[in-house]
């Protein structure tokens, strides 16, 4: 029923109404801070799950320390891309489970950064060096994940809202307009990060 609903708003839509070209930056600013709520959320509980998994990971001996137990490359940058990409489109479509497969996706991947910083501190790094390890790519990756969950945990308020009688319609017009254009933002974020975690990553490690 609300997957419907969303079909039947989701036609004619123009994500940029009749905005001009100088007052897009602007409108993709205030697209993204509609899901502001959400993206709250969505922090909340990656860090929670990054918490637990440096809390509880035990890296195993074998790898030796002072050895790096992982292995920062990739087939290619498509193939990142497409993966990173399948997550944030699993952030969003949770919306269609009213937000469940959104939350255990956001715990999940935090809960699996935090065991992947817990073996790179138990290999001999220092903190400093995990950092510079994640940040280059983290900074386009994070911020692209946290806005689709945002966007996925905000039309599952909905949903709730929709079911419960709260609302007309799950998701309006306006509201796809600004997640349309959110999830662009959260797109360029994840295209960008695989280029850079596979080329600046690496360089980094050989440091």
């Amino acid at each position: 029923m609300i997957f419907f609903a969303m079909r039947d708003t989701i036609r004619g839509l123009d994500p940029w109404g009749s905005t001009s070209r100088g007052g897009r930056v602007a409108r993709v600013r205030d697209a993204c801070s509609r899901f502001q709520g959400g993206i709250v959320l969505a922090i909340v509980v990656l860090f929670g799950g990054f918490v637990l998994g440096l809390a509880v990971h035990r890296p195993r001996p074998s790898a030796g320390v002072g050895s790096t137990p992982f292995s920062f490359t990739s087939p290619d940058v498509m193939t990142l891309a497409t993966h990173n990409l399948v997550v944030t489109a699993v952030l969003v479509a949770g919306a269609l489970t009213l937000g469940a497969v959104t939350l255990s996706a956001l715990f999940y991947n935090g809960f699996l950064l935090g065991t992947v910083a817990k073996s790179l501190l138990w290999s001999g790094l220092s903190p400093t060096q995990v950092v510079l390890l994640v940040a280059p790519h983290g900074v386009f990756e994070l911020p692209g994940l946290l806005i689709a969950g945002g966007i996925g945990l905000k039309f599952a308020a909905n949903g709730w809202r929709y079911l419960l009688e709260r609302r007309q319609q799950p998701i309006e017009e306006r509201e796809l307009r600004d997640g349309t254009l959110a999830l662009t933002v959260a797109v360029l974020c994840i295209l960008t990060a695989a280029p850079v975690e596979l080329h600046l990553t690496p360089q980094l490690v050989s440091l």
